[in-house]
């Protein structure tokens, strides 16, 4: 099991990503976007690519390691790497 509470922390935030990537996904939110993008003339695959960072940056957060360290470890840097993508895609999802 985990010890640390920032492990767990990571867990949890990684759940609710992907359980954010299956609620994009239904086809009434597919049909939703595909409307909405005609509306406002967005371009092609702008929500295949959220969806991806979301669950690209879903597996970098997720912990692998027992511990997280302060030092930059590569699971630090994986860390680092997965929220900052996540932050991308919360941010595309705003704009």
């Amino acid at each position: 099991m985990y010890q640390d509470w920032k492990q767990w922390a990571r867990l949890c935030y990684a759940m609710i990503l992907l359980a954010l990537v299956w609620w994009l996904i239904k086809p009434e939110q597919i049909t939703q976007f595909a409307n909405w993008q005609e509306a406002h003339n967005i371009p092609d695959g702008v929500a295949f690519l959220q969806v991806s960072m979301f669950a690209i940056s879903a597996g970098l957060i997720f912990p692998k390691a027992r511990r997280f360290e302060n030092s930059l470890t590569n699971d630090t840097r994986q860390f680092a790497a997965g929220l900052g993508l996540s932050a991308l895609a919360w941010l595309m999802a705003l704009l």
